[in-house]
Parts: structure tokens; C-alpha cells; sequence
């Protein structure tokens, strides 16, 4: 995957993947013009962004923390990919994945 204005194609792991197919399917079920990957009730109407409530609330039944899922994709990531790679394609320094190296 892309990100725009990064260098570096960044690969998905299945988990992911599955993640965002499943939200892009929702997103054409709702037959939004939203241009953002999370879509709600509220927002496919307009253009704006899903919320961090939103995503925040809906992790919550599950046990999960939005900071939970970005420090194991970070680990993840580490594991995968060489440090420089993953720094550039996130377009973070090295000093802020040092600490999941």
C-alpha cells in the first residue's frame, strides 16, 4: 500500500487487510460519497472524518485501545520490515520506532 506523500509501498499483514476490505465494503453499502475509510451513520452524509470517539467506542466491547492496536502494528512492523524501511514509509524517525526495535 501507498501512503500518499511517503516513498516507501508499506505491506499489509492479513489482519489488517481483512480490516480494511471489510470497512471499504461497508463503506459501498452505505453508497456514501465520504472519502474516508471509516464511515458512520453521521458521516456519510458529509465529508468529514469518523471521529477518534467513534473508533475509540467501537474497539471498547472488545478490550481494545486505539494505542494498543498502533504499538502491536508498530511491533509487527518491526519484526517484518528493516528499520529504515518502516521509518520512511510511516514518515517517523528513527529515534520513534527505536523504542519497538
Amino acid at each position: 500500500m501507498r501512503f500518499p506523500g511517503r516513498s516507501v509501498d508499506l505491506a499489509l499483514d492479513a489482519a489488517t487487510w481483512n480490516a480494511l476490505t471489510g470497512c471499504l465494503a461497508h463503506r459501498a453499502r452505505l453508497g456514501t460519497d465520504n472519502p474516508h475509510v471509516l464511515v458512520t451513520r453521521l458521516t456519510r452524509t458529509t465529508r468529514a472524518p469518523a471521529g477518534a470517539a467513534h473508533i475509540r467506542d467501537s474497539l471498547a466491547p472488545v478490550g481494545l485501545l486505539p494505542r494498543i492496536l498502533r504499538s502491536t502494528r508498530l511491533l509487527t512492523l518491526t519484526d517484518e520490515l528493516d528499520i529504515k524501511q518502516l521509518t520512511a514509509a510511516l514518515g517517523m524517525s528513527y529515534a520513534g520506532v527505536a523504542n519497538y526495535a
